[in-house]
């Protein structure tokens, strides 16, 4: 029946290997998951998942109480030594601290191209960054009159063009303006942490590095 489908409309197809059709590489496949689930019928994700992890490092070893036929696939994983063996590229103390200076080194040399092009008042980045530095003043509803003045800019200003375009209000002047301080501030920051993921996203405790890296340049 599929024969005659398959050979009726497509007629490139000269020969049709009905063991490819069969389930028993399936069937192996559950049937090493659950022999190292410990013949669990119905075992949580998490299980599952360890069964399969097992059942890859063992090269899909098949158990004898099958009723399959053994899959003729090479072995999944031939090299164990190279898999266990401990990393030797693991960098000292000295190396990982020329490492972070060569990366601070390079995030200063891209941050001073991108913030003298950016820094612009008429670029759209940070006509859009003034945008989001208002927003983040009216969501922390600042009460002290000395950081307002530091943060909030009395006038708007040609920085702020985006910002007027937003407000529906010309009256009310719902929207907030942020000061150019802050917004530099802000687009120095997003520049730095860009940069940084960029060259170090595969690094653990990103949020925690990337805490200390924007302390460092006392932002």
């Amino acid at each position: 029946m599929i024969w005659k489908i398959l050979s009726a409309k497509y007629k490139i197809i000269k020969t049709l290997s009905t063991r490819r059709f069969q389930q028993d590489p399936l069937e192996n496949l559950f049937g090493c998951i659950r022999y190292n689930c410990g013949s669990n019928s119905n075992p949580t994700v998490r299980q599952f998942v360890a069964g399969l992890k097992t059942a890859v490092i063992s090269n899909m070893a098949h158990t004898s109480s099958g009723n399959c036929e053994l899959d003729s696939n090479s072995a999944i994983i031939t090299n164990f030594k190279t898999l266990l063996t401990p990393a030797t590229d693991i960098c000292t103390d000295i190396e990982q601290s020329e490492h972070v200076y060569q990366i601070k080194k390079e995030i200063e040399e891209s941050i001073t191209s991108s913030l003298e092009e950016n820094l612009e008042e008429g670029s759209s980045e940070l006509q859009a960054c003034a945008y989001v530095c208002g927003f983040i003043i009216k969501k922390n509803k600042i009460s002290c009159n000395n950081c307002t003045k530091i943060l909030v800019s009395e006038t708007p200003e040609g920085v702020h063009n985006f910002v007027e375009f937003k407000n529906y209000d010309n009256v009310k002047k719902s929207l907030t303006y942020a000061s150019k301080n802050l917004i530099a501030c802000v687009e120095k920051s997003a520049s730095i942490i860009n940069i940084f993921l960029e060259k170090e996203a595969y690094e653990e405790n990103i949020k925690m590095r990337v805490t200390q890296l924007l302390k460092d340049y006392k932002l």
